[in-house]
């Protein structure tokens, strides 16, 4: 067992040290001349009368052409104010589509996102689609630095920062250092060329691009993972690169989910599209990261029970592992100001090792609930529930 674990922690130290090379290989980026192609902002919301003026404000403040940037609000069944706050805003750029008004696979009762987008991509008119979430804010920057970023390098698919806030608390702190690992990490195998992960709260991508491939094809039904899918799909079956905008200004900034519930439920969520992606190289990122977090939990418990050999490994991959993943997540808080975190770094660690080895476990295994919506587990989609 001793030997396997020490394999596994092996392939821990080369794969961030793999991203450590990659995040330093990549190229922050600024902007140097005006893009001026139309741009067309998606958010589907559901249940965000809290947030979304806000959102579409930071949008409709952007330092951009406004006859070169339309937004689209898809409602994606809300019981609140969502709508009517929407429909509360008087600038013609602002358009919302309703989704129980339109046709297709989708009801109150089952997660639509990728229905939701596909909904207002269909009837855009900008050659570039930038997607983000209601509860997003933004700086003035974002969509000429993306937009820009796109006319200079033409990819088929762009991945950009992603920040949390909330209000102070462990929970929240929790989630914003590993948002920020799993920002860095996105940006690092990307400029690898090994795509890894993405965030639907920011994402962009060409409009004849997403149409003339499918769009989300037979991941439609899946009820997470609109942006890995599409990354993964635009990587594999196209020609034209997937790419990360590594810039401050292109980043936004969402808001963290204040109960323990609700974070495990967004997790589970998370989670439980692993077994689903195109690319095994994902999943077996993904399975190396969970076994050797299981690795040291196990030989944690064996240490207690009196095993010299296990104490010894456990000390040695704890120390190893908080080494590896500090040494990556310095320069990616340093670069994105946000440093202050890392103060916290210990004691989240050791929670987040805890934490992979349960959430793994949940997401794989039970079902989930997310804005009202009960998911679960078997890729099926029925009139009144989800199974996944």
């Amino acid at each position: 067992m001793i030997s396997s674990f020490i394999l596994l922690l092996t392939l821990y130290l080369i794969l961030i040290t793999y991203y450590l090379i990659g995040w330093n290989r990549s190229k922050a980026f600024h902007v140097r001349s005006r893009a001026d192609h139309k741009v067309t902002v998606v958010i589907s919301v559901r249940n965000e009368a809290d947030d979304i003026l806000n959102c579409l404000q930071h949008i409709l403040t952007q330092d951009y052409p406004s006859e070169k940037m339309e937004i689209i609000v898809v409602d994606d069944y809300s019981t609140d104010d969502t709508c009517k706050l929407v429909e509360s805003i008087t600038d013609d750029r602002v358009k919302l589509i309703k989704l129980k008004d339109s046709p297709g696979n989708h009801s109150a009762n089952t997660p639509n996102k990728k229905y939701a987008l596909t909904a207002a991509i269909e009837i855009a008119k900008g050659k570039l689609i930038m997607v983000t979430d209601g509860d997003c804010v933004m700086d003035p920057q974002w969509i000429r630095t993306i937009s820009s970023f796109y006319a200079e390098y033409e990819p088929g698919f762009i991945a950009s920062p992603v920040h949390l806030n909330g209000p102070r608390s462990f929970l929240t702190n929790f989630q914003k250092l590993d948002m920020l690992s799993m920002t860095g990490v996105a940006a690092a195998a990307i400029q690898n060329n090994n795509p890894t992960l993405s965030n639907a709260a920011n994402m962009a991508f060409e409009r004849n691009l997403f149409l003339d491939s499918g769009g989300f094809g037979v991941h439609s039904n899946q009820p997470s993972g609109d942006d890995l899918f599409l990354m993964h799909k635009f990587q594999l079956e196209t020609d034209r690169e997937v790419m990360y905008c590594k810039s401050n200004e292109a980043a936004v900034t969402s808001k963290t989910v204040n109960t323990l519930k609700d974070f495990i439920e967004q997790r589970k969520r998370w989670v439980s599209k692993s077994t689903t992606y195109q690319k095994k190289s994902v999943t077996f990122t993904l399975l190396l990261a969970y076994l050797v977090n299981l690795s040291i939990v196990v030989s944690g418990i064996f240490a207690l029970l009196g095993s010299t050999s296990m104490l010894i490994y456990f000390l040695a991959a704890l120390f190893s592992k908080l080494f590896i993943d500090f040494t990556f997540l310095y320069p990616v808080s340093r670069f994105f100001k946000r440093s202050s975190i890392l103060y916290l770094f210990l004691p989240i660690q050791v929670v987040h090792i805890l934490y992979v080895v349960t959430i793994g476990i949940l997401g794989m295994f039970f079902n989930y609930e997310w804005r009202g919506r009960t998911v679960h587990k078997t890729i099926r989609i029925t009139s009144d529930k989800v199974e996944n």
